[in-house]
């Protein structure tokens, strides 16, 4: 065989294989980068309540937080899911975050817990905000969770809008403590069906307990009031100019909104 011939036939052999070696290349970006992705989001939800948790410590040992303050924690969602600021998010408005703060009330009220009388809670939202955006020029899906009572599920449920604390409030022998929850919705379009309309959305929830208690309140005579595990849960404040459609407050827990 001649060395041109030779040369034919490897330039054809390779014309034929680099397609299929493109398309493995771009298969296993696209399965690795969902995953990746449902990582952050993952994260993401678990690290802001974190680090909001910290802001809201006060100096008496009350925990609140204001709402520009839930704004900034949930900003970092940017930092977190870099695919936001690389235009793979398949709907900018789908993606949303929010942060809660929960608050746990025995079941019946006169119930009091101990080791030999467990008793049941229900979980109550105290106040709820959406992230707006920010000055992101992102136009975020600003979605609260509703300010009323929380449907609970065993660890490890994902059903939207429930939380996953059967475990600590059933048949507890200890008040639970109040939660922060920051819920993280992100919808991710793949760069091989960019023109379908079927994106991935990936969805994670994160609680944390507060990380400061006020044992007691104290009059203007000096005499302290212990408080119970409901009233040690993060306020809310500084709502005067928020937008009304990025947040709810429970009316049951005055403290909030003021």
């Amino acid at each position: 065989m001649r060395r041109g011939d030779r040369r034919g036939v490897a330039a054809l052999e390779f014309a034929l294989v680099l397609p299929l070696m493109i398309a493995l290349l771009f298969g296993v970006y696209e399965l690795s980068e969902p995953m990746i992705i449902d990582q952050q989001v993952y994260a993401a939800a678990h690290s802001i309540p974190a680090s909001a948790s910290i802001a809201a410590v006060q100096g008496d040992g009350s925990t609140s937080l204001t709402y520009a303050q839930v704004q900034f924690a949930e900003s970092t969602i940017f930092a977190e899911i870099p695919a936001l600021r690389s235009g793979q998010e398949a709907h900018a408005s789908s993606d949303s975050v929010t942060m809660s703060s929960v608050v746990f009330e025995p079941n019946p009220s006169t119930c009091v817990a101990s080791v030999s009388s467990p008793c049941n809670y229900n979980a109550y939202v105290a106040w709820s905000v959406a992230y707006t955006g920010g000055d992101s020029r992102e136009a975020f899906n600003q979605v609260t969770r509703p300010c009323g009572i929380v449907t609970q599920v065993p660890a490890g449920d994902t059903a939207p809008g429930t939380l996953p604390t059967l475990g600590v409030s059933t048949e507890a022998t200890a008040w639970p403590d109040p939660i922060l929850v920051v819920d993280v919705a992100f919808s991710y379009q793949p760069l091989l069906l960019t023109y379908t309309k079927t994106p991935i959305v990936f969805a994670a929830s994160g609680l944390w307990p507060v990380r400061s208690v006020k044992a007691a309140s104290v009059d203007a005579s000096g005499n302290a009031t212990r408080l119970l595990p409901d009233q040690q849960y993060t306020t809310i404040t500084g709502l005067g100019s928020a937008p009304t459609s990025s947040y709810c407050v429970n009316p049951n827990y005055s403290e909030s909104g003021t």
